[in-house]
């Protein structure tokens, strides 16, 4: 199973041969364009929509709104980041484009927004950024090079087949006094492996659900039944659900936890679970998502992997 990632340098040299047009000369001499080419360029409002991303993963999704051009020949354009879990983040600026139709510019933005739980945009933090004259490419760099956006196509129809899901945690778990998490044979309290899937154009399907309890075996100890069961593989309970319009991913999966290792010989332990919200995009057909609980205002964070039909 692999990480659905992005090399950052890969996506810059991409974005370079994909959109070289949005740097070729224009056809009058340099210097002499008229503005008022621009005036019909931005004769009309436009949304972009993109990614967040670091490099190595995506963090959620980013929209440029470029407004009409103005009187004064300024165009106003609003960034806004909308992480997976958290507030989004917005900023917005008046900006001039050059003769060849480029905006270029710089956005800081006037409130931290935690991205999750181990990636925060401060206050004041930038971005450098360029919108191509055809308002259908934006891309921007951080000042310090740890975060990017770029446009792609965010949505839309998507791959039927295959798919397999799996996730790693990011943080520690936060759990009720007594309980811990589980660890066995085929069984953790979270599938960090892959759950094997399928979509056929408009749903996902993980399998069925078995029901999980402590029951005793015949040597007199408890233990959880229900587990590896070809007819019902789906034991903690993976649901997806994606939109075309939005290219949202929903979904959810159980994360279980017990107080097997805390009750005296003999006495029957309690198991329980707590829901895990799963939430991403479909960027240019390929999944990304993160998922999150919370535990007395704590958030537990996990990154999610994928495979997915026409996997490189």
């Amino acid at each position: 199973m692999k990480l659905a990632k992005f090399s950052a340098l890969a996506i810059i040299i991409g974005a370079i041969f994909c959109k070289s047009d949005s740097f070729a000369a224009t056809s009058c001499p340099a210097g002499v364009c008229e503005i008022d080419n621009n005036t019909q360029l931005y004769k009309k409002a436009t949304t972009i929509t993109g990614r967040l991303y670091d490099g190595e993963e995506d963090y959620g999704t980013a929209t440029m709104k470029i407004a009409k051009i103005a009187k004064n020949k300024t165009v106003k354009v609003t960034l806004t980041i909308a992480p997976y879990f958290g507030n989004k983040i917005s900023m917005t600026g008046t900006f001039i484009p050059n003769t060849r139709g480029m905006i270029n510019g710089i956005f800081s933005f006037k409130k931290a927004s935690a991205l999750k739980n181990s990636a925060i945009l401060p206050k004041g933090y930038s971005f450098e950024f360029y919108i191509d004259k055809t308002r259908n490419f934006f891309y921007g760099e951080s000042a310090d090079s740890n975060y990017y956006f770029q446009s792609c196509t965010v949505g839309g129809e998507i791959d039927k087949g295959n798919y397999a899901i799996g996730f790693s945690m990011i943080n520690e778990a936060q759990l009720p006094n007594g309980y811990d998490d589980i660890s066995g044979t085929g069984f953790n309290s979270y599938p960090d492996r892959e759950v094997e899937g399928s979509y056929n154009g408009s749903k996902f399907n993980f399998g069925k659900v078995p029901s999980l309890k402590y029951v005793k075996n015949k040597y007199g100890q408890y233990v959880i039944s229900g587990l590896n069961d070809p007819a019902k593989p789906n034991t903690h309970a993976v649901i997806l659900k994606y939109t075309k319009k939005t290219g949202a991913i929903k979904g959810s999966f159980k994360f279980f936890y017990t107080n097997e290792y805390n009750v005296k010989e003999g006495v029957k332990p309690t198991l329980r679970n707590v829901q895990v919200t799963i939430k991403g995009y479909f960027f240019d057909k390929i999944p990304s998502a993160g998922a999150q609980y919370k535990y007395k205002r704590k958030a537990v964070n996990f990154r999610a992997y994928f495979d997915y039909p026409g996997e490189e």
